[in-house]
């Protein structure tokens, strides 16, 4: 039995029964401070005030004035957070019963010889321990549903905020992409008519002007594919990755110096073909671009790891990754090398990142 002692308010009008019950305890294991209130009147009004002070009410049936029945009505309808066990006569099991199917929490049967007072203690004790774990329990429930709420609540302002990033997506497809294909053009045109007679710094600054139009096309294409990259349901089905990947080397348009090579045997998976597909290519692009070496070789492979799924990896023997840098690359606008030295935006990795995390999988 726990130490902490049991508050108990008793509502009793027999001076002799209330010594008895106090008795009780004092011959059991369960330490206890009894308060005593004669009139249900004044224990209804204490407990509308007061009832955080008491573990449990212990209420005799017969009292004078309001009995002990209308006061855990009372009680019970002004929903006072306390259980309530009820005291009755010997023969009185029916009213017991009654009390039990209105809300009470359980009952004692007074009888004439006293023993009933031995299993006082233990009714008490086990009754506050069952509405402590109601309460628990309704606690939880409460906390759980408010989480539940929030999440829904996390989940639509995360759903709204898709929608919008999808709606800017289309104003960066639109808005931005149309001049800049205008000054592209515009630029290009220049160039044609004045190519025989630009000169010195003015074909510098046509020729830069091209190439950093080019560039600014090039990262509204990688931005607006980032942003669509887990835009729509990943729908998923059984790939054969060997002719997923057969198919995708075979429409590169490689050139002489560049050889792929790939397992001969793969495992069937499942994903979305599409995003797979749009992986690979990031990456043996990847390969290629960032490749200094005279023939340029890229390996396709895979192994089966000790919890059932298969690692994919694409290696090649190019310039390599400091492993400084291993988590940095994979952030958007992270590059390891100069503007200008190496073609790119800094958002592919990012892309593929984004595209496997849609897929359940990870990179590194």
């Amino acid at each position: 039995m726990s130490d902490k002692t049991l508050r108990i308010l008793l509502v009793e009008d027999d001076e002799h029964d209330a010594v008895a019950f106090k008795r009780a305890f004092r011959k059991s294991d369960v330490l206890a401070d009894v308060t005593i209130c004669q009139r249900a009147e004044d224990a209804l009004a204490r407990l509308r005030t007061d009832a955080a002070s008491f573990d449990v009410a212990v209420i005799d049936h017969k009292l004078p004035g309001m009995s002990g029945m209308d006061l855990c009505m009372a009680l019970l309808a002004e929903k006072v957070p306390l259980p309530l066990v009820i005291l009755t006569g010997n023969g009185s099991e029916g009213l017991a019963v009654e009390a039990l199917k209105v809300g009470v929490d359980d009952y004692i049967i007074k009888k004439p010889d006293k023993s009933y007072l031995d299993l006082v203690p233990l009714v008490l004790s086990d009754v506050v321990r069952k509405h402590e774990d109601r309460r628990a329990r309704k606690e939880a429930e409460k906390s759980l549903r408010a989480t539940h709420k929030s999440l829904l609540e996390k989940t639509a302002e995360l759903e709204q905020i898709n929608a919008d990033l999808s709606e800017y997506s289309s104003a960066v497809s639109h808005d931005l992409r149309a001049p800049l294909r205008a000054i592209h053009n515009y630029a290009d045109f220049l160039h044609d008519d004045l190519a025989a007679t630009l000169r010195g710094e003015q074909k510098q600054y046509l020729d830069g002007l091209r190439q950093a139009v080019r560039q600014a096309e090039a990262l509204v294409a990688d931005l607006l594919e980032f942003c669509r990259a887990g835009e729509q349901p990943a729908e998923t089905e059984i790939v054969n990755v060997r002719e997923l990947l057969g198919g995708l080397v075979g429409a590169l348009n490689l050139s002489p110096n560049v050889e792929i090579r790939m397992a001969e045997q793969w495992p069937g998976i499942e994903a979305s073909p599409a995003l797979l597909k749009r992986v690979f290519q990031n990456l043996i692009d990847n390969a290629i671009k960032f490749n200094d070496s005279p023939h340029k070789l890229i390996e396709l492979g895979w192994q089966a790891l000790p919890d059932e799924r298969q690692e994919f990896f694409v290696r090649d023997n190019g310039i390599g990754i400091d492993p400084r840098y291993h988590q940095q690359i994979f952030g958007v606008f992270q590059r390891l090398h100069p503007q200008g030295e190496i073609e790119g935006t800094g958002i592919g990795l990012a892309i593929v990142k984004k595209m496997l995390t849609k897929l359940g999988g990870t990179i590194r």
